[in-house]
């Protein structure tokens, strides 16, 4: 699992903002924001398309086509991001998970899009 520490620790209003895009999770001695894939997507500009089936159909970047392989990677990342509210870091792992950490930030400092 990948750490990224912000320079700053998130203020209480940085994590109530941080929650209205994830869900607050406090068991076994841990609490955690996890963060909701779909939502936090967007903030990429990453648009995932599913068949019926669960698998992808399509992955859209910025509006530009990427492989399914990509989304899978875009979508494995985002899965598993969450800030650990006792270690003051965010958590994940994945190719895109610098991505999704800059752009989650960007949004509780000033972001409206959500």
């Amino acid at each position: 699992m990948t750490t990224y520490r912000p320079e700053m620790p998130l203020d209480s209003q940085s994590i109530e903002k941080l929650c209205s895009i994830g869900r607050k999770w406090e068991r076994y001695g841990k609490r955690r924001v996890y963060l909701d894939s779909d939502k936090v997507l967007a903030l990429c500009s990453v648009e995932i398309g599913y068949y019926g089936t669960g698998n992808i159909r399509y992955c859209r970047v910025s509006d530009e086509g990427v492989s399914n392989a990509e989304g899978g990677r875009w979508l494995a990342s985002a899965i598993k991001l969450c800030y650990d509210l006792d270690e003051e870091a965010f958590l994940g792992e994945g190719k895109h998970f610098e991505d999704l950490v800059n752009a989650a930030l960007a949004y509780v400092h000033g972001g409206d899009q959500a």
